[in-house]
């Protein structure tokens, strides 16, 4: 079983579109069983994986603001149609309670409707889960996910990572489970200064963490959101030069509107049922087949 973890110190590159993708990439084209594990409380991997509430379509507002007009049209009344369609998102147990007693895991995970791909769920539980990680100093609270996926090792050839975009003790629960020479780190950065500082900040972090814990992960950075100029190519053709070896091949295009569709109707832009011909779902494609390539030299 190899581990991929999607992390860096910053918010809005597309962790979450990466971990998505790339699972339903390897289950679907290459037939791998794969197991994604949501990290962040904001559970938008679940969201996408799970379909647990309804798209954002035009269709469902007008539902919505239908219902709306009909009762007694209040904030607690807004709040709870919000909550019914676009935010309800209950399982029975999720990446909190593994957290807490990893031999939950097995009946944490939940089937996706993609042929071989699992997900454990998170929830804004995980929230708590940091807090309570982060004062538990005596239980080697950075090994609670390594030892939920040491149970379920036999019965995966992937598991990919989402992360939040911020350090804390749930990242580092996913870098630990990264131990192997064959496990990877992959880091995608925005071609922009601030993608630059998330890099620099993540890999130092990453260093430290795996001389501190006798990692052995690979890692790989994944340039996104390039626009195609000649400063987005300079800068990623910098990044080839600093760190040789270590930059994917696969670049994700600058491209928002199929993303935002994608996401908004809970489909995946590389599955083949829904054959997107647009050009970031080409780069995603292209990555899965780089990914599996990378992965299948280390069997």
């Amino acid at each position: 079983m190899k581990t991929i973890t999607i992390c860096l110190e910053k918010g809005g590159v597309g962790k979450t579109l990466i971990a998505k993708e790339l699972a339903v990439g390897l289950a679907g084209k290459y037939h791998q069983r794969v197991l994604n594990c949501d990290m962040d409380p904001q559970g938008n991997l679940t969201k996408a994986q799970l379909k647990l509430n309804d798209p954002l379509t035009i269709a469902n507002c007008l539902k919505v603001v239908e219902q709306f007009n009909q009762g007694e049209k209040s904030i607690s009344s807004a709040l709870a149609l919000l909550k019914k369609y676009f935010v309800e998102n209950d399982v029975p147990y999720d990446m909190a309670d593994v957290l807490k007693e990893p031999s939950l895991i097995k009946e944490a995970i939940i089937r996706t409707d993609v042929d071989n791909l699992d997900i454990i769920p998170a929830t804004h539980r995980l929230t708590e889960s940091d807090i309570q990680l982060k004062t538990n100093v005596q239980a080697s609270p950075c090994l609670k996910l390594t030892r939920a996926l040491k149970q379920v090792e036999q019965e995966y050839d992937f598991v990919i990572i989402d992360n939040p975009p911020f350090t804390n003790a749930l990242l580092y629960n996913a870098i630990y489970a990264c131990r192997n020479h064959d496990d990877l780190v992959i880091i995608p950065i925005s071609i922009d200064s601030g993608g630059l500082e998330g890099l620099y900040t993540t890999l130092n972090d990453l260093i430290d963490t795996a001389n501190e814990g006798m990692l052995d992960f690979d890692f790989k950075i994944l340039p996104v959101m390039a626009q195609g100029n000649n400063e987005d190519r300079t800068a990623i053709e910098m990044l080839h030069q600093l760190f040789p070896d270590r930059v994917l091949q696969s670049h994700i295009r600058f491209q928002g509107k199929p993303i935002k569709k994608a996401s908004l109707n809970r489909y995946s832009l590389v599955d083949k049922d829904f054959n997107s011909r647009h050009g970031v779902a080409d780069d995603l494609r292209k990555l899965v087949d780089e990914v599996w390539e990378l992965c299948k030299g280390g069997n």
